[in-house]
C-alpha cells in the first residue's frame, strides 16, 4: 500500500514537471512572434 502511494506521488510529480516544461515552452512560442529580439 505504501508502494502504491509512493508510485502515485512520483507519477504526479512527473506529470507536474512535464506540464510545467511544456507550459513554459508554449509561453515561449506564444510570445516569440511578438518579440523577435528574443529569438
Amino acid at each position: 500500500m505504501f508502494g502504491e502511494e509512493e508510485a502515485l506521488t512520483v507519477k504526479t510529480s512527473c506529470m507536474i514537471s512535464y506540464y510545467l516544461k511544456h507550459y513554459r515552452r508554449n509561453l515561449y512560442y506564444l510570445y516569440r512572434p511578438n518579440r523577435p529580439l528574443l529569438s
